[in-house]
C-alpha cells in the first residue's frame, strides 16, 4: 500500500489511519486495551455469631446485594482514560462461602466502546466483632441500680423503666456497644450492667 512521505500509519501493524491509542489502529488498539481489571478472588468477613460484615474496620449489617456492590466497587480498576462507564453484576450462589460474582462492564476509551465480562469469586470467612466479643467476656462499662426511696420498686413501675430500656435500645441501635451484659434482683432494688455510658447515659 502507497503512502505519503510523513503519512501517519499503525505503530504495530501500518495500517493507515483511523489511529486511536497510543498511535495504533483499531485492531490493534483493542488487543493492546484491557477497560477493567478485576481480580479472580476477592475476601470478606462475616461475625460467626451475629451475622455482621467487616466493611473497612467497621462491622455493619448490609444486605447481600449492598455487600456484593461494595467488593465490587473496592476491588475494581477501571483504565484511567475511561469515560461513560456502566456495571452491571449478577450474584451466583456456590456454596454457603462461596459466591460468584458475574460482572458486565461498557465504557469508552479514546472514542472507542469497550464492553468486557468478569467473573470475580467472593469468599467468606468467619471471624467475631467487637460487640461478640465483649458480650462473651462480660464487657461491661457502666452499672444502673433501680432504687426506690423507704419503699419497694413497684412492680408497674419496674416493667415501665425496663421497658423503656429496651425502647432506648431499639431506637440507638446503631452503636454496637449499646447491649446489656448482665441484669437481675439485687438487695434492695434491681441493677442492669451495660457496655457503654452511653447507653446509661441514654437511659437515664
Amino acid at each position: 500500500m502507497s503512502r505519503g512521505l510523513g503519512g501517519e500509519f499503525c505503530l504495530v501493524c501500518g495500517a493507515d489511519p483511523p489511529l486511536f491509542t497510543d498511535k495504533m489502529c483499531e485492531p490493534c488498539t483493542r488487543k493492546r486495551t484491557k477497560l477493567a481489571n478485576v481480580p479472580e478472588n476477592t475476601n470478606f468477613t462475616q461475625c460467626a455469631r451475629c451475622g455482621l460484615i467487616d466493611i473497612q474496620g467497621r462491622w455493619v449489617n448490609i444486605p447481600e446485594d449492598t455487600l456484593w456492590d461494595e467488593l465490587i466497587q473496592r476491588n475494581v480498576a477501571f483504565h484511567e482514560r475511561a469515560e461513560e462507564l456502566g456495571l452491571g453484576f449478577e450474584p451466583q450462589v456456590v456454596s454457603d462461602r462461596h459466591t460468584l460474582l458475574h460482572i458486565q462492564t461498557e465504557g469508552v476509551i479514546d472514542d472507542l466502546l469497550y464492553t468486557e465480562e468478569h467473573t470475580m469469586r467472593a469468599r467468606r470467612s468467619n471471624g467475631v466483632c467487637l460487640t461478640c466479643t465483649r458480650r462473651a467476656g462480660n464487657y461491661f462499662e457502666a452499672t444502673v441500680q433501680l432504687r426506690s426511696t423507704g419503699r419497694k420498686l413497684g412492680e408497674d413501675e419496674f416493667n415501665s423503666l425496663r421497658s423503656s430500656l429496651d425502647d432506648v435500645i431499639e431506637n440507638l441501635s446503631d452503636d454496637p456497644m449499646f447491649f446489656i451484659t448482665n441484669e437481675g434482683p439485687v438487695t434492695g432494688g434491681y441493677d442492669v450492667v451495660m457496655g457503654s455510658k452511653g447507653l446509661a447515659r441514654a437511659w437515664g
